[in-house]
Order: C-alpha cells, then structure tokens, then sequence
C-alpha cells in the first residue's frame, strides 16, 4: 500500500511525500520500498538544498538507514540544517546522531537539547528519547504518556515502575563504558 501511494506521489512531482511513503513501507519490511526510498534521493537532494528542511530531514534519516557509512557526512549536513531550520524531525535525528557520536562527536547536552526542542515540537519520538534521558522518573513516566494519550508513537505507555527502573539503571550506567543509547530513536 505505502509503496503505491510513493508511486503516485512521485508521478505527480512530490518527492517528499513519496519518500515518507517509500520509508513507511520499508519499515514494514519491503525490500522495494527500502530501494525506491534510496533511489528518491535523488529528488530530494535539489529540494533540500534549495531550503526544504522536511526534505533534509527525510534525506539525512534515509542516508542513516539504508546507506553505507560512506553517507555519513550528507546525513549529518542534512540533519543538522533541518534542526537548525527548527523542524522536529530533524531535530530528533541530529539530536540521535549527537547523543550516539555517528558521524558526530558525541554530545549528550546538545542531544538532551534537540530531544527537548522536537518534544516541545510535538514529535512522538522526541518525547521517548527524551524520555530516556530524564534524571525525574515522574517527566519521564509524563514524556512517555504524552504520545501514547494523543494515539501516536510510541505505541504503548510503560508504567511508572518502568520509568523508574529506567532512570536507576541509567544512573548505574553513568561513569562507565555502557551508554543507555540503545532505545534512543533517530529516524
């Protein structure tokens, strides 16, 4: 379905469009969507550049995953100019590449500060990354319900036990090698 809805999209000119529906279909598992999704960059490159941050922000989530890391450097050029145009998508994906250190040096304040600006933003995904880095059990447990009572991703709201476990072994975590990034959502 998603790939025929980026087929139309793309015959009638609108290559952002066809990009979210080409990934909608490649996160559901189709091999066709994950290559039309890649072969849209091609449409899309001359959109960002001429200032679409939605483009951007499609772009550099495209590059991080179906890409090689030889990619890298256009994911981080696109994300970073859709966060700095203040889109929320673009915003969460600079913000995951800053917190991970892909193509990036590592920087969990700046990353915490992105997931802030898409959460304000209303990005679902935002709100669970930043979720996961909140030291307050009770803004985390409030993050994670925010998207879940609007119906949005994610799809269920952890309990507050959950939350809280998070935050002690996040704690736990800190000072050593282990980083508590692997839930963190960057597409």
């Amino acid at each position: 379905m998603d790939v025929d809805e980026g087929i139309r999209a793309a015959e009638a000119g609108d290559w952002v469009g066809a990009g979210h529906a080409f990934v909608r279909a490649a996160m559901e598992g189709s091999a066709e969507g994950a290559e039309l999704a890649a072969r849209v960059t091609v449409e899309l490159v001359p959109l960002a550049d001429g200032g679409s941050a939605e483009a951007a922000a499609l772009l550099a989530g495209i590059y991080l995953e179906y890409f090689d890391e030889s990619a890298l450097p256009m994911a981080v050029r696109y994300a970073r100019a859709a966060a700095e145009a203040g889109l929320p998508a673009g915003q969460r994906t600079y913000g995951h590449m800053l917190m991970t250190g892909r193509g990036v040096a590592e920087d969990r304040a700046g990353a915490a500060a992105l997931f802030r600006s898409a959460a304000e933003g209303g990005d679902a995904y935002g709100m669970f990354n930043l979720a996961q880095l909140a030291d307050d059990p009770d803004e985390s447990l409030r993050l994670f319900e925010t998207p879940h009572a609007r119906g949005s991703w994610p799809p269920a709201r952890p309990s507050a036990t959950v939350c809280r476990r998070w935050t002690a072994t996040r704690k736990r975590w800190a000072g050593t090698s282990g980083r508590p990034s692997a839930g963190i959502q960057g597409r």
